[in-house]
């Protein structure tokens, strides 16, 4: 017997089909092909601009090796901070660099002014992460804990109730244990038990492993208030380092030669009363307050001419230029 042949209206539905399947094809082989062409120019991109970026931290290794600034005193007003003429728009082949400092300033930012993760106790501890990942007292303390737990260099547990040693570690999906040695960067606190990113993209701009003491200069009120002084002597502080025209960075800042002096010297100016002084007093004498800044971040943003196409460049540096760290942390390819 012989076959019937097929419909009209089959052909028609195989056709359509056929032509869908294409179609889907056709779109996916087009996006995968886009991907990998814009993946190609971003590293192009990368190439091109990595040697300019660099350039940025370069010069601000020389910069702050070279500089005139009494390293025993770092303030605002110190070239390092802001200096436009040294670090912004510096002409390099085929685009320009900026070394980026804190907020629309063009300098480096000194690593002194952030809560030293080596150092830290857990009372400033807990008081930074409540204050600035705005979590209850208890989470607070038993991340405190469990930061200083990874850090020191025994197997006890620094608190009763709080903390985390190699016990807790080996538990995980994939095992390690606690570090027991001094952070050697932010990121560290990411393997930190309870340190969930969100609370961690909060306080990573607040804490530094780099140095003992904070800057009494240049460090933020969230930072002085986590050392433990009362909102009514930070605002002391401010005041005196802003000097009369009330901006930092300026001529007439207020400044501390030393450590020892920051309780005498601003009580001559706005008066303190005992209890303030005692707080000033004691954070220096445990070596928590600190009138210089030994290490500073440097973020170098390289930008190409024709396209506007940028990379950014980030690196720790000490006093002296060494480079304590170096990474690429942004590539935008127009």
């Amino acid at each position: 017997m012989r076959s019937r042949p097929a419909s009209n209206g089959s052909v028609l539905v195989l056709v359509l089909w056929t032509m869908s399947v294409l179609a889907v094809l056709t779109v996916s082989l087009s996006y995968g092909a886009r991907q990998k062409a814009t993946l190609l120019h971003r590293l192009e991109t990368a190439a091109e601009l990595e040697p300019a970026a660099f350039s940025g931290v370069e010069k601000a290794r020389a910069f702050i090796k070279d500089a005139d600034d009494t390293p025993e005193l770092d303030t605002f007003f110190d070239s390092w901070n802001d200096s436009p003429m040294q670090f912004k728009d510096v002409p390099v082949a085929g685009g320009a660099f900026s070394v980026l400092g804190q907020g629309e300033r063009y300098g480096l930012v000194d690593e002194a002014r952030k809560i030293p993760l080596n150092s830290a106790d857990a009372p400033v501890l807990t008081r930074l992460f409540e204050t600035v990942a705005e979590i209850e007292h208890d989470q607070a303390e038993a991340l405190a804990y469990a930061v200083i737990d990874w850090r020191d260099t025994d197997s006890t547990y620094q608190h009763a109730s709080y903390g985390a040693e190699d016990g807790d570690y080996d538990e995980l999906a994939l095992p390690y244990g606690s570090k027991d040695g001094p952070y050697q960067s932010v990121n560290e606190l990411l393997l930190i038990k309870g340190m969930e990113r969100p609370i961690f993209d909060k306080i990573k701009h607040f804490v530094t492993p780099f140095g003992l003491g904070v800057n009494v200069h240049t460090a933020s009120p969230t930072v002085l208030s986590a050392l433990g002084l009362s909102a009514g002597l930070v605002d002391k502080i401010l005041r005196f380092r802003n000097g009369r025209d009330g901006e930092e960075g300026t001529a007439d800042d207020g400044y501390f030669n030393q450590p020892d002096q920051i309780a005498a010297v601003l009580n001559n100016t706005i008066t303190l009363d005992e209890a303030e002084k005692d707080a000033l007093n004691q954070l220096v004498s445990l070596g928590r307050l600190a009138v210089y800044s030994g290490y500073f971040s440097v973020r170098s943003r390289a930008e190409r001419s024709t396209d506007k196409s940028f990379m950014e460049m980030e690196a720790v540096i000490d006093r002296k230029g060494n480079v304590l760290s170096l990474w690429s942390s942004r590539v935008n390819g127009a």
